[in-house]
């Protein structure tokens, strides 16, 4: 399947190694082709620093995929946001690493997922969102944005709900939790919001914890598997998305009653996050120091979904902060 990207040439049955150049920076891009024409699917990765829930997995991806029988072009961005991965982590005797990004450094650090699908003329990143936007996702059946979350949330897959291909893109990938967001409100300018709507390519954001510049065993497996069921899903593999038996779709825009802790104390908490409760199911507890006895117990008012569950920091918790995040009228998928 022929599909060039900035340079970067596909050549079918092979994986080729290029990368995209803004001011001098090279953010890394690699197309895998298979012998037959087919979609192309974007997996992106790694826009903040600390969040590489996706780019850990590239690798295992990469030898597992058969490109005989294989359709269409993966396009992977392992590592899309160099300049800010790097200024993390490198001191000052890697003088030459840092030299090759200060084109990016003199911007202003701002987020780039609250800036897309970018500005041709505007800050590096911004210049970056629009390189990225109609450069390679303009040409896209589908984009993959992998991000890191917070231990007490589930993973999750999320989509915007005007769009329905992105919809089924989020539920393909496998997670029991799905996230669908307004077009409008929550944070503006995200990738998998406005890719959608200003471009007309579905596209989901996937959400893993934790977020830290380590990624588990486990994370890697069904960050893989995740890519392997889209891919399966839009007829670049032969198969069906491995699936759980219920999956839960969260809606941003419906009413939720959190629970937070009364005093100090230790959090103990009786489900995980993600998971369907029943009005009056025992959610967290709150016990003393003392004696360890309860001080305090959370238990849900009505049926829901769990948001989130658990500390978000420690479970040495302070008065007002999170224990959990129940959301009634969620929707329940039956596979």
């Amino acid at each position: 399947m022929e599909l060039g990207i900035v340079g970067t040439i596909a050549v079918a049955g092979s994986v080729v190694h290029g990368s995209l150049e803004l001011d001098g920076v090279r953010i890394p891009i690699i197309l895998v082709a298979g012998r037959q024409d087919g979609p192309v699917l974007v997996v992106h990765c790694a826009q903040h620093q600390t969040e590489y829930s996706g780019s850990a997995m590239i690798g295992q991806l990469l030898r597992e995929l058969d490109l005989e029988t294989m359709r269409g072009v993966l396009v992977i961005l392992p590592l899309a946001n160099v300049p800010q991965i790097l200024r993390t982590r490198l001191p000052e005797k890697y003088q030459r690493q840092i030299d090759s990004i200060k084109p990016a450094l003199g911007t202003p650090r701002s987020n780039i997922n609250r800036v897309w699908c970018g500005v041709k003329d505007g800050t590096w990143v911004e210049r970056l969102a629009w390189l990225l936007s109609h450069e390679v996702f303009a040409r896209a059946d589908g984009v993959i944005d992998f991000h890191s979350c917070r231990i007490c949330d589930p993973n999750f897959a999320s989509y915007v709900v005007s769009s329905q291909p992105s919809r089924q893109l989020a539920l393909a990938f496998g997670f029991e939790a799905v996230d669908e967001v307004p077009e409008e409100g929550y944070f503006p300018g995200q990738l998998h919001q406005r890719v959608p709507i200003e471009l007309g390519v579905p596209a989901i954001l996937v959400e893993m914890s934790p977020t830290s510049a380590r990624v588990s065993w486990e994370a890697m497996q069904q960050a893989r598997r995740g890519v392997l069921n889209v891919m399966k899903h839009l007829g670049m593999l032969a198969g069906t998305p491995e699936l759980p038996a219920r999956q839960v779709v969260f809606h941003r825009t419906s009413e939720q009653t959190n629970f937070t802790a009364g005093q100090l104390g230790f959090a103990v908490t009786y489900c995980r996050p993600g998971q369907l409760v029943r009005k009056g199911d025992l959610i967290a507890e709150v016990r003393s120091f003392e004696d360890f006895t309860v001080l305090e117990s959370h238990v849900a008012p009505c049926d829901g979904g769990l948001a989130s569950c658990g500390p978000a920091t420690s479970h040495v918790v302070l008065p007002g902060e999170e224990l959990a995040t129940l959301q009634p009228g969620v929707e329940e998928i039956e596979n």
